[in-house]
């Protein structure tokens, strides 16, 4: 960690009508266990809320399927902060969220 201590996630205050958008890519077939891996990141106030990264649990079939399994995964993260933002009163003007 001492090489990234000056590296890190600056936030702006977020607008009452602020929107989070998302990225996602999956990564098809890795060498080792045959299985692809995704990632996710969805982004407000020019920076990250929430991230992830894996291996995902099935084995795909195809590059498109793993992408399919990855957005699965991402509109799924999507809808719990869609409800988050309810729960805080934040207004989300785009609907539905952009990935």
């Amino acid at each position: 960690m001492s090489g990234t201590q000056s590296h890190g996630i600056h936030y702006t205050t977020l607008p009452q009508d602020s929107d989070f958008f998302g990225y996602l890519d999956a990564a098809f077939m890795n060498v080792e266990d045959s299985k692809s891996t995704l990632g996710y990141v969805f982004l407000a106030g020019n920076g990250a809320i929430t991230w992830c990264s894996k291996r995902q649990t099935i084995q795909a079939q195809s590059s498109m399927e793993a992408e399919y399994v990855a957005l699965s995964e991402a509109a799924r993260e999507a809808c719990w902060l869609q409800n988050l933002y309810l729960e805080l009163g934040l207004l989300q003007e785009k609907n539905p969220t952009l990935i």
